[in-house]
């Protein structure tokens, strides 16, 4: 909801508080070359709750905004399941 205030016919919007934001990115490769269409999901550590999912690029790269600093782990699984998932743990946002 938001309050929107008209004095001498001006629309004045109430001021916006910032929310801070984190990053946490990265490549996915396979036998070193980057693998595109992977499916990278993004979990809170302290109780596997589900962050974020993503879509390698054509480099496979893959970005997630957050909102706190709190540890995280990445479940990556290959686009074609030629290989088996693989997991990044103790993920720190930045």
């Amino acid at each position: 909801m938001q309050l929107n205030i008209l004095l001498n016919n001006r629309l004045f919007l109430p001021p916006t508080t910032l929310i801070p934001s984190f990053m946490v990115k990265g490549v996915v490769k396979t036998n070193s070359a980057d693998t595109a269409g992977a499916l990278v999901r993004l979990f809170a550590r302290s109780d596997a709750a589900l962050v974020g999912q993503a879509i390698t690029k054509a480099d496979g790269s893959y970005k997630f905004t957050v909102f706190d600093t709190k540890e995280k782990f990445i479940i990556a699984h290959h686009p074609k399941r030629l290989f088996n998932a693989v997991v990044q743990d103790n993920v720190v946002p930045k």
